[in-house]
C-alpha cells in the first residue's frame, strides 16, 4: 500500500511499562540531540480498541496497534516477544506495509534466529525514520562497548537439562516439575487447594486424565473452537455485552455483532438547562469507568453521553431536531459489562416492555 510521507515519523506510545526507555530518551531529550525530529503518538494497549481503527480478523493475530501501523497510522511499536515473531512473518507473507518494523528494545534472539532479523545489537536498516537516521545509526556504531570489557558474572544454562513445569494449585506459586510427586504442605490454604483440584500429595500428576480442557473468552470464541483438544468454551460476557467488545471489531464487520447487546442502565433526564444540553442521574457511580470511552444510548440518536460527577451524566445534543425532555427515560450500553454489574444490588430482565424477572446479583463486592 501507499503510505504519505510525514514531516516527522510517528512513535506510538501504549504505556509507562512498555515504553520506559522511549518516554525516558524524550523527556532527556536524546532524540533531539541525535537529530531526531518525532511525533510520540498515544496509542491503545494491544487488547483494547480506542481508536476508530477496529481490529480485521484476515488474520487470527490481529490487534489495534497492528490495524493502525498497517493503515499508517503510526511508524513504529513495540511489542512482546511473541508479537515480533508473528508481525514480521505477517508482514514479509502478505507485503502488508513497504517498511520494517524495529524494536527500541530487546530483539529476542530466537525470533531473530528463526526469522533471519537482526540481532540485538544490530540495527535494521530498512527502516528509515528520516535524514538524520543513517548520521544517528552512523554515531551509535562509534560506540562499542570497551576492549576487553566482561560482565560482573556469567551463567551458562543447560536449556535441555531443564524440566517442564506445571501448577497443580489454585494459584502460580503452586508450581513443580511436572515428573514429581505432588509436594507436602501443612498451612489449611495449601490443603484447601489440594482438596478443590481433587489431588493429593505424594502422588504424581502424570497419568491423571484429562476430562476437561477449557480456555477462550467471548471476543476469540470463533477462534478457540478450532484449539485442538479444547473441550470448554469459558466465554461469559457474550450473554450480555458491552460497548468494549462490541468495538472489537469481528469477521464479519467493523463491530462486533455475533452477539447481542443485553445489559442497559437505564437513566432519567433531571435538567434541560440549554437546548444543546441536559444532564441524566447516572453517572460515575451508574457505570464501569476503567474503558476511555463513555456509555452509549440505546435507540435515542441525537445525544451524546459523558461523565459529570458521580451522580449525573451530561448529555449534548447534537441534532436540534431531537430534542431532549425533561423526565424522559434513556437506556445507556455500559462501556464494561463486569464491574457495571459490581455496581447494582439486582437486575430488572424485561421482554418487550414487561419486567419478567428480578435477579439479585450475589457475588456484588466479593473477589472470592
Amino acid at each position: 500500500m501507499t503510505v504519505a510521507t510525514r514531516a516527522k515519523p510517528q512513535v506510538a506510545i501504549m504505556n509507562a511499562v512498555h515504553d520506559l526507555p522511549v518516554l525516558v530518551a524524550r523527556d532527556l531529550g536524546f532524540f533531539k540531540d541525535e537529530g531526531l525530529e518525532l511525533e510520540f503518538v498515544t496509542t491503545p494497549g494491544m487488547a483494547q480498541a480506542t481508536t476508530s481503527h477496529f481490529v480485521k480478523f484476515d488474520s487470527v493475530f490481529d490487534r489495534p496497534l497492528d490495524s493502525v501501523y498497517n493503515s499508517g497510522g503510526i511508524d513504529q511499536y513495540r511489542m512482546c516477544e511473541w508479537g515480533i515473531m508473528k508481525r514480521a512473518v505477517e508482514a514479509n507473507a502478505q507485503k502488508i506495509r513497504g517498511r520494517k518494523i524495529v524494536a527500541l528494545g530487546a530483539f529476542p534472539v530466537t525470533a531473530s534466529v528463526a526469522l533471519g532479523l537482526p540481532y540485538p545489537n544490530q540495527v535494521n536498516d530498512d527502516l528509515v525514520l528520516s535524514a538524520a537516521w543513517d548520521a544517528a545509526v552512523a554515531r551509535w556504531r562509534t560506540l562499542p562497548s570497551d576492549a576487553g570489557a566482561k560482565f560482573d558474572k556469567e551463567v551458562d544454562i543447560d536449556v535441555a537439562s531443564l524440566r517442564p513445569m506445571i501448577t497443580f494449585g489454585t494459584n502460580p506459586g503452586m508450581v513443580m516439575p511436572i515428573d514429581d510427586a505432588v509436594p507436602e504442605g501443612n498451612d489449611a490454604a495449601f490443603r484447601k487447594a489440594l482438596a478443590y483440584m481433587q489431588i493429593e500429595s505424594g502422588k504424581p500428576l502424570l497419568g491423571l486424565p484429562v476430562d476437561v480442557v477449557a480456555g477462550g473468552s467471548t471476543g476469540t470464541h470463533d477462534i478457540d473452537v478450532e484449539l485442538a483438544g479444547l473441550t470448554e468454551l469459558q466465554s461469559g460476557s457474550y450473554c450480555v455485552m458491552d460497548v468494549d467488545y462490541r468495538r472489537i471489531g469481528g469477521r464479519r464487520a467493523d463491530a462486533f455483532t455475533e452477539f447481542e447487546m443485553a445489559l442497559t442502565v437505564l437513566a432519567t433526564v433531571v435538567s434541560v438547562p440549554t437546548a444543546d444540553r441536559a444532564m441524566v442521574d447516572a453517572g460515575l457511580k451508574a457505570f464501569s469507568t476503567d474503558k476511555p470511552f463513555p456509555p452509549e444510548p440505546v435507540e435515542r440518536p441525537g445525544v451524546e453521553y459523558g461523565f459529570a460527577g458521580d451522580e449525573h451524566g451530561r448529555l449534548t445534543v447534537v441534532d436540534r431536531e431531537r430534542p431532549v425532555r425533561l423526565g424522559e427515560q434513556i437506556e445507556f450500553l455500559p462501556p464494561h459489562c463486569d464491574p457495571t454489574f459490581n455496581l447494582y444490588d439486582r437486575v430488572w430482565c424485561v421482554r418487550g416492555g414487561k419486567v419478567e424477572a428480578v435477579w439479585d446479583i450475589a457475588a456484588r463486592g466479593r473477589s472470592d
